[in-house]
């Protein structure tokens, strides 16, 4: 989707909000690994979130509505960008943080990272996700 945002450059200290569906999370109240993909998804590649700057952590909670889903279904994690940027690879592509402002969100930015096996992709995982501070969480009992 193309945007009449221009694209901007994140600093390292800035925050990532990413919304995350109840049903992410484990018995004892954290999000699982497979709620961090990087890899892709139908809307394209990468780990779509919201910079800070554009976009507060309540506004990133009721983006949901806009597509018919229900936003006290969903918790607000926070990351920051440098520190997924920091994150060592097996490889040598690292992270990648990228305002990627759409139409309707100027707030959106793509955390890209490498294409791995399964094993390394999983591991990552669980680093991404020790990074993600809940900043906001679901009311639903899912």
């Amino acid at each position: 989707m193309t945007s009449h945002w221009p694209s901007e450059d994140i600093l390292d200290d800035s925050e990532l909000y990413k919304h995350i569906h109840c049903r992410m999370f484990n018995k004892k109240g954290y999000p699982g690994r497979d709620a961090f993909n990087w890899l892709g998804t139908d809307a394209g590649p990468g780990m779509s979130t919201n910079w800070s700057r554009y976009r507060n952590v309540e506004e990133t909670c009721q983006q949901v509505a806009e597509s018919g889903k229900i936003p006290d279904e969903y918790s607000v994690g926070m990351f920051i960008a440098g520190s997924l940027r920091r994150i060592e690879t097996p490889g040598p592509d690292g992270f990648v943080v990228q305002h990627t402002p759409q139409e309707d969100n100027r707030a959106h930015t793509d955390v890209f990272g490498p294409l791995l096996d399964k094993a390394d992709v999983l591991a990552l995982q669980t680093v991404i996700r020790d990074q993600c501070k809940i900043v906001l969480r679901h009311t639903s009992a899912c």
